[in-house]
């Protein structure tokens, strides 16, 4: 909450209050102020905070990154011997993608 959902919305106040002319959020395909993952949840709260700003503004929203998400919600439960959690059905495709790749297209 700190970080993700308020913190987010501080920097955007932050930056508004700054003179920040176009702010650009780097959320997911996912974001969703509905979902049920709190981190998604936090990213669709403020995509549509930062639309309300005033500020011109740039959503990047980018499916999981295939470097950090297999590792983080799959292998280290399964290290662990937790569960592994999946929301919904399990039949979503998902197309991963590089974070590299992400950063070069936002540049």
């Amino acid at each position: 909450d700190a970080v993700d959902d308020q913190g987010t919305r501080d920097l955007i106040d932050a930056a508004k209050a700054g003179g920040v002319r176009h702010f650009i959020y780097m959320s997911a395909l996912a974001g969703d102020q509905h979902s049920p993952v709190p981190l998604m949840a936090a990213k669709g709260r403020n995509e549509g905070y930062l639309r309300d700003s005033g500020m011109a503004w740039t959503v990047l929203a980018p499916n999981l990154f295939m470097e950090s998400w297999a590792t983080q919600i799959v292998a280290q439960p399964v290290q662990a011997g937790d569960p592994v959690v999946i929301i919904g059905q399990g039949r979503t495709r998902h197309t991963f993608v590089a974070e590299h790749d992400v950063a070069q297209f936002a540049v």
